[in-house]
């Protein structure tokens, strides 16, 4: 058995060997095949991309042979261009335009080559053509013709000389596509009736310019400035004007759609007749802008400040002017639909003939604001000041003046004048109450009694004469004046009193002491109290003070107690707006001193600095006597010392060489550059204060200044710098100069008296450098903004220039001290200005000064002139 056995096992192994190795070959050939395949699929793939390669370089290479061959034409075209065209010139004794026929030749030649050219070569047509003198206007030799041309991506900085002029180009009614004038500097340019898609102006600076009739799609002026430069009928869309500065352009009869102003400064715009649309102005700066007859719809100004703005006559629909400041504004006859004038600000502003409906002042401040014959709809006037405003025959619902925030003396359509709610509660005496309603009586008696005078009349009396009396009342200005939005506001006190009675308005503070006071007597008719923001509030308090000579109680009456406030801001305290061309009579009236050199209140001594209240209050730096004085308004023949006067001396009752002051409304405080004793001082304005107390020690200071923000401006002589302080701030911030003494745009030479407007510009007086220097906000160097060429008796020239002033259209006046007169220096001529006052030579005569030193403007722009050597202040009137 075991025999049979091993040939059968050997034959199944043979059996399963065979089978297994069958298998494998199988699998080889299997896998032989696969290789074999993926090889084939290889070398077809590597044919196709060697085929596909050698058919990529024949075409790159006919590409290329193609190219070369346009580039050898448009070399050819190019060479036969410009000599055909000089032998034109030639023939033409360098004017084309000189015969019809070579005009049209040229014409036709240049538009034809203009489609046979790539850009490159079309830009240095251009650019031959400039450069021969056959794109520009003037009267002997006009523009050659090329309207109706059609260039694509021509970067005009390749045109220019030295890739940043354009001198007196003419293009008229061309069409331009993807262009570039990036950085160039143009001049007495023509592109009017011009097409412009996709153009990029950015940086440029175009002057004396015409684009008139022109179309602008998808344009870019970002950073660009403009002088008198005419968009007049001009199609604007999808635009960027974000500039640094545009002046003196006309946008007549055009059409803005989509167009962006935001952030610019605009100077004299005129949009009479333009249509509007969706543009944007916000945060911007306009000066002068007129809009009469105009048609805007969803423009936006919010947060732009607009200085004698004119809209009268317009169609203003969806606007937007929240937060905006419009200074003195004209919108006389217009029609104004759904309009945003929330917080925004509107003195003085004219509405009348105006239609309004669907506005909303909310919060607004409309003083002193007419609406004379105005029809109102549906007009929000809920928190808004109206203080003073004019509504005579005013078609408008009564309600629509519910919720004011005041409505103070403002004219109703009735012509009958309104008021606001008295805040002093039972400020008049009712004889049917026995006791003092609403008062808390402090000492003594008083009673209510029928008046001498009327018996429908009654009054507050006192009833004994033991020791008087004296009696009070409290208002809380919590839900009454937010100090935030309304920073220079007045409480206002009137009474109707015999003599022998005296009301204080006090203001107080959270712990109830007294933060300022006011006084009224039986002569004045109000007190005005400026409200700071550390009062709560309002005590008036009323005092009784007999006399043993009177017998007859009934004699001592107070009566018609009235407070109400008047609610202000910052931007109508610092709002001098004078108009360009305005002019002063020539010769001065002394408003002070004038009685020779002297230490009497009727007289000066060599006087520096002054400072010009809001009721026509001068305050004096009353430099060699060692004091401040102040002269008030109507009173020309004494003044009052205010700080100092007590002798040379480093005390804190004394001053030594005072230079400059200023009056800070919100302590009620003069600030002074108490210059000797190298210190700034503070000296409050209420009475019977003795001594100032020192801001800001060991510092050579000479001028000062203060910004919206209360920021405090000093200019330092011997480290020749100006710094910035926080009031009770000792270092200060660098603002200007401090790189030390020198007549680079980084450096100052003793800089004297300072000007800083509402965006944090300084304005230095560079003593020795005879000139005025102009440093924006975070500069590191400033621009010259007068002066600069040396000392001298030029209009380009200044000498030891001193008190410096800028109104709100950026005009800068300038005293131009030994030269004896006042200049005026305007935005658009920096190279010379113009004499206002003065200027005829040393003096004492009504027309002349000798050494003009500080100055500045009241609310109406009187002039104000320290008349240093002739120991006077001289008013100017403006005519």
């Amino acid at each position: 058995m075991s025999s049979l056995l091993l040939p059968l096992s050997l034959g199944v192994f043979t059996i399963v060997i065979t089978f297994q190795q069958q298998s494998a070959a199988q699998r080889q050939r299997i896998e032989d095949r696969d290789a074999a395949e993926l090889q084939r699929a290889e070398d077809r793939n590597a044919s196709r991309l060697q085929r596909e390669q050698d058919k990529q370089e024949a075409e790159l290479l006919r590409k290329q042979e193609k190219d070369l061959d346009k580039q050898r034409y448009e070399n050819g075209r190019f060479d036969a261009y410009i000599q055909q065209m000089g032998k034109l010139l030639k023939e033409s004794n360098g004017s084309i335009m000189s015969s019809q026929v070579t005009a049209t030749l040229a014409r036709i030649e240049t538009l034809n080559i203009f489609r046979q050219l790539d850009p490159q070569r079309n830009v240095q047509i251009i650019r031959f053509l400039y450069e021969a003198k056959q794109l520009t206007d003037t009267p002997e030799n006009p523009s050659l013709d090329l309207s109706t041309a059609k260039l694509l991506k021509i970067d005009f900085r390749d045109a220019a000389v030295n890739e940043k002029q354009l001198d007196q180009l003419s293009l008229r009614g061309i069409f331009l596509l993807k262009a570039t004038f990036i950085g160039i500097k143009m001049s007495n340019i023509n592109f009017s009736r011009t097409k412009f898609d996709t153009t990029n102006f950015s940086l440029a600076e175009i002057h004396d310019a015409d684009f008139s009739f022109a179309e602008f799609y998808n344009t870019s002026f970002t950073s660009t400035s403009f002088s008198s430069t005419i968009f007049a009928e001009a199609t604007f869309k999808n635009v960027n004007f974000s500039c640094k500065n545009i002046r003196d352009v006309d946008f007549k009869h055009s059409t803005l759609a989509h167009a962006d102003f935001s952030f610019s400064v605009v100077y004299n715009a005129d949009f009479s007749s333009a249509s509007l649309e969706n543009v944007n102005f916000s945060h911007t700066l306009l000066f002068n802008p007129k809009f009469p007859s105009a048609t805007l719809k969803g423009v936006d100004f919010s947060l732009a400040e607009l200085y004698n703005p004119d809209f009268s006559n317009a169609q203003l629909t969806n606007l937007n002017f929240a937060s905006t400041n419009l200074i003195v504004a004209n919108v006389t006859g217009a029609k104004v639909f759904n309009t945003n004038f929330h917080q925004s600000s509107g003195v003085a502003s004219i509405f009348n003939y105006t239609s309004l409906s669907d506005c909303d002042f909310w919060h607004s401040n409309l003083k002193h604001a007419v609406f004379y014959k105005a029809n109102l709809n549906q007009v929000n006037f809920s928190r808004a000041n109206l203080y003073k405003t004019n509504f005579t025959y005013a078609n408008m619902a009564k309600s629509e003046l519910n919720n004011t925030l005041s409505i103070q003396d403002a004219i109703l359509p009735n012509e009958t004048s309104a008021h606001d709610e008295n805040l002093v509660k039972d400020g008049q005496a009712d004889c049917n109450i026995s006791h003092i309603s609403g008062w808390t009586l402090s000492n003594g008696n008083i009673t209510t009694v029928i008046s001498n005078k009327s018996s429908s009349n009654c009054q507050f009396a006192l009833q004994s004469l033991s020791i008087g009396a004296t009696m009070y009342q409290r208002v809380s200005l919590s839900d009454k004046w937010d100090s935030n939005f309304w920073t220079h506001s007045e409480a206002v006190l009137s009474a109707k009193m015999s003599t022998g009675v005296l009301i204080d308005l006090k203001g107080l503070q959270k712990n109830n002491s007294v933060s300022s006071k006011e006084t009224l007597s039986s002569n004045e008719e109000q007190i005005n109290l400026l409200l700071h923001n550390d009062i709560w509030e309002l005590e008036v308090f009323i005092k009784f003070n007999a006399t043993a000579s009177h017998s007859n109680m009934n004699n001592y009456w107070c009566d018609d107690i009235k407070l109400y406030i008047i609610y202000g801001t910052y931007l109508e305290l610092r709002q001098v707006n004078i108009p360009a061309n305005a002019t002063w009579n020539q010769n001065g009236v002394t408003i002070a001193g004038g009685h020779g050199q002297g230490t009497a209140t009727d007289q000066l001594f060599l006087s520096r600095g002054l400072f010009v209240d809001g009721d026509q209050t001068v305050v004096i730096a009353d430099y060699w006597n060692h004091r401040i004085m102040q002269w008030k308004n109507g009173d020309t023949t004494n003044g009052q010392v205010v700080a100092g006067g007590n002798g040379e001396g480093k005390g804190l009752h004394q001053l030594q060489y005072p230079t400059d002051v200023l009056i800070g409304k919100e302590a009620d405080s003069l600030i002074i550059c108490d210059r000797m004793n190298e210190r700034v001082v503070q000296w409050s304005r209420l009475s019977g204060t003795t001594q100032g107390e020192i801001l800001i020690d060991n510092i050579d200071c000479f001028g000062l200044a203060m910004d919206e923000h209360r920021y405090l401006y000093v200019s330092d002589y011997v480290k020749h710098e100006v710094r910035r302080y926080q009031l009770g701030e000792k270092n200060g911030t660098l603002v200007a100069g401090g790189n030390g003494k020198g007549n680079d745009t980084n450096q100052l030479n003793e800089p004297a008296y300072l000007f800083v407007d509402r965006k944090q510009t300084v304005y230095v007086s560079d003593h020795y450098n005879h000139r005025v220097m102009k440093w924006n906000k975070g500069a590191k160097e400033g621009i010259v903004a007068a002066g600069g060429q040396g000392e001298g008796s030029a209009l380009t020239q200044l000498k030891n220039p001193n008190g410096i002033f800028v109104d709100t259209l950026g005009t800068l006046y300038v005293a131009d001290t030994y030269n004896h007169r006042v200049m005026r220096w305007t935005q658009g001529d920096k190279i010379q200005g113009t004499v206002i006052v003065g200027g005829n030579g040393k003096g004492e005569g009504a027309n002349q000064f000798s050494g003009p030193y500080g100055f500045s403007f009241d609310r109406q722009d009187n002039l104000y002139v320290v008349d240093m050597n002739n120991d006077r202040v001289q008013r100017f009137s403006i005519e």
